[in-house]
């Protein structure tokens, strides 16, 4: 079964009290067309993917378009996201070959999970979105088991049976 370690990445750690409260992402490699390596952040909370105009604009010979910029067609979920970048950003919908690797300690490991056809959104935001998002849906965690234990910062994604 395949399986990929992901990584919980701190940036800040600020106690108060008893408790201790981190300022943190699930962050995972993907590999992009069988070529780009970029790291992305796990948004549970983002319905699709989502990538910065800077970053798909290195590989749109690559992206498969579903629409067209503004489509009407579909709903405005689809063409438009907002709190990422502050304010709304148009996307257009589109689908890359995307699997994600395993990291080890800062490095690459053998590990590998795709590649997956991923429906994602692209981001017409002129340079406000600086991360790319994964979002639950478009396919990349479909017959996939995602695993946190967070007193562990163990996150791992796995191929279901």
């Amino acid at each position: 079964m395949q399986a990929v370690r992901l990584r919980l990445k701190r940036y800040q750690t600020h106690r108060l009290g008893t408790f201790h409260l981190h300022l943190e992402r699930i962050v995972a490699l993907i590999r992009i067309n069988n070529r780009i390596f970029r790291e992305a952040v796990v948004d549970t909370g983002a319905p699709l993917s989502a990538f910065p105009e800077e970053e798909w604009r290195s590989f749109e010979q690559a992206i498969e378009w579903l629409t067209e910029a503004d489509d009407v067609t579909i709903p405005q979920w689809c063409r438009e996201f907002a709190g990422v970048g502050g304010g709304v950003i148009r996307c257009r919908i589109g689908v890359v070959s995307m699997e994600v690797l395993s990291i080890k300690k800062d490095r690459i490991g053998p590990e590998r999970v795709g590649p997956s056809r991923l429906a994602a959104m692209f981001a017409f935001d002129g340079g406000r979105m600086k991360e790319i998002l994964l979002g639950l849906g478009g396919g990349m965690f479909a017959r996939r088991r995602f695993e946190f234990v967070y007193d562990r910062e163990s996150v791992v994604l796995r191929q279901a049976r």
